[in-house]
């Protein structure tokens, strides 16, 4: 491996930086020259491919992925403990 590992993976349009299982919705990258990037794991759109979604349902699927970290119900969650 040449380093830094990082950058050349992320250059290659890798989806991890190492050898170890990417398991995580959702990839936070800090750049060298300050601040963060936000990646949705890309195996996502495939399985929800994979699983016949339609290409309507993926991209809502994962604009709550991008927004929420999760695909949990986050704002029906939020709604009920607004109402207690």
């Amino acid at each position: 491996m040449l380093a830094p590992t990082g950058t050349i993976a992320f250059l290659m349009d890798c989806d991890t930086t190492g050898v170890e299982p990417d398991i995580a919705l959702v990839k936070y990258k800090l750049l060298a020259g300050g601040g963060m990037l936000k990646i949705v794991n890309r195996t996502v759109p495939e399985a929800l491919r994979r699983l016949q979604y339609n290409a309507q349902e993926i991209d809502k699927i994962i604009a709550h992925i991008e927004k929420f970290d999760t695909i949990e119900d986050v704002e029906e969650a939020a709604k009920r403990f607004k109402a207690v």
